[in-house]
């Protein structure tokens, strides 16, 4: 019989150089991470304090936020009021900005007296705009004992004696408000050195008075107490939560009264059958806010009352225990965030669709919708004539003008995509810039969602955890 043939031998797989083998994995990590990066996270850097105190960037004192960036949400829905968006800035595409969105599309919006309100048309009554109560919670900013006088500690209130916030001065926009840890105090010394050297920092704080406060505390009443009395002010107008104590008549309600410019009062909402026990603590939080007035007494709502808008926001607060004393401990007062107009070329505005107007937490020293504004210029060159325009910042910042290298008179410019680019200006006619509020929908790349870092033991600061 004849031996069958044998089986070809199949070659081995021969093996790759381990440099291909290296160039391939880096290739390969360098894809995941750029995908990963452009469809669903990113990390971005805050470098200023427009966003304080939800987010903190001060160069001062080398504190930067870094947060986390969803990309992916925004590919399956729209962006919804009070959310902390990313987007490029419509005058200079080529920057990526950091803000928290408070006008929508097809609406009006406007600012008045530090707050919002919208209208979905001119025909409507404007309606104030509330934030949800986890955004509230981000953006009060706590008051420090200076300058305005809040008590650190235990605080040991005598029958009848009055605890005061401000009294005189009224309550005041200071950029520094809300800063954790020892933060407020480092960011003042770097202020007074730059102040020393002659240069003027925050220029815009401290001009508008504020009335959208926060008192809260654990209270803790004597037997002989007959009410608790926390008053705030508002202009002419003075608002008081009467909290009846364990001494008061029996026929006594828990109630917010109001006192008006004439002396004249008014009960705005009562509760029958509520009061406070002697000895035990009771944690209290009352607050005028966004034309609302509250008062949450050991997590449950007591009263809430709505007042109307007020053009005179001077303001303090005061605390009163009559007929005996009373013990507060964690005492804090805060302050909303003030939307500010000073600056801006805008205070009400017609959002088109498909567009939202952005604005910054610290109001004063934010550059946001408020006051962009777009500068354009023709060229001519014969009979043809083009248009270049870019972001308005100032004389010495966009456009800038200087000579070039042949001596003549130029305009140096970084248009609205971040392209530099220069030209005579003799050949130019600068059109009057216009605002340039709204932000399209194309333009918003992700939300921010987390704060990662910085951790500083140095300054008790310790930046982890979500964004509202």
């Amino acid at each position: 019989m004849a031996e069958s043939a044998a089986p070809p031998q199949s070659k081995a797989p021969k093996a790759k150089a381990p440099w291909r083998e290296n160039i391939e994995a880096l290739a390969s990590a360098i894809i995941v991470a750029l995908t990963f990066k452009v469809f669903f996270l990113e990390v971005s850097q805050i470098p200023s304090g427009s966003m304080q105190p939800t987010l903190m960037g001060n160069p001062a004192t080398g504190v930067k936020d870094r947060v986390l960036v969803d990309k992916l949400t925004y590919r399956t829905r729209d962006p919804e009021r009070w959310e902390v968006v990313v987007f490029q800035h419509p005058n200079m595409r080529s920057l990526t900005m950091v803000k928290r969105l408070v006008g929508m599309p097809n609406e009006q919006l406007r600012v008045l007296d530090g707050d919002l309100f919208a209208r979905p048309n001119g025909e409507s009554p404007w309606r104030t705009l509330r934030k949800p109560e986890l955004v509230q919670r981000s953006t009060w900013r706590r008051l420090a004992h200076q300058p305005w006088g809040v008590p650190e500690g235990r605080v040991a209130l005598a029958p009848d004696a009055v605890l005061a916030y401000a009294p005189k001065t009224g309550i005041l926009d200071r950029v520094v408000d809300g800063y954790p840890g020892k933060l407020a105090p480092a960011i003042e010394n770097a202020r007074r050195n730059d102040m020393r050297q002659g240069m003027m920092i925050y220029p815009n704080e401290g001009r508008s008075h504020v009335a959208d406060l926060r008192l809260c505390g654990e209270f803790a009443l004597e037997t002989g107490a007959r009410a608790l009395r926390l008053e705030f002010r508002e202009g002419e107008q003075l608002y008081t939560f009467v909290l009846p104590g364990p001494a008061a008549p029996q026929s006594e309600n828990a109630r917010i009264e109001r006192r008006d410019e004439k002396g004249a009062t008014k009960v705005l909402a009562e509760a029958p059958g509520r009061r406070l026990a002697a000895g035990s603590a009771a944690a209290l939080s009352a607050q005028n806010l966004d034309d609302e007035l509250s008062l949450i007494v050991d997590g449950e709502e007591w009263l809430r009352a709505d007042i109307e808008h007020q053009r005179d926001l001077r303001s303090h607060v005061k605390v009163l225990v009559q007929g005996a004393a009373a013990a507060i401990d964690e005492l804090a007062l805060y302050r909303d965030v003030h939307y500010t107009s000073e600056r801006s070329v805008s205070t009400e505005f017609e959002i088109p669709a498909g567009c939202y107007v952005m604005m910054g937490d610290n109001s004063p020293e934010s550059a946001d919708g408020r006051e962009w504004q777009m500068v354009e210029f023709e060229l001519r060159d014969g009979d043809r004539i083009a248009v270049e325009r870019g972001n308005l910042r100032g004389p010495e910042e966009n456009p800038r003008y200087g000579s070039g290298k042949d001596g003549a008179d130029r305009v140096f410019l970084i248009d609205e995509y971040g392209e530099r680019i220069d030209f005579a200006r003799s050949a130019a006619t600068q059109r009057p810039p216009y605002a340039s509020p709204y932000v399209p929908r194309e333009l918003i790349k992700g939300r921010a969602f987390s704060i990662f870092w910085p951790i500083r033991p140095d300054l008790g600061l310790y930046r982890i955890g979500w964004i509202r």
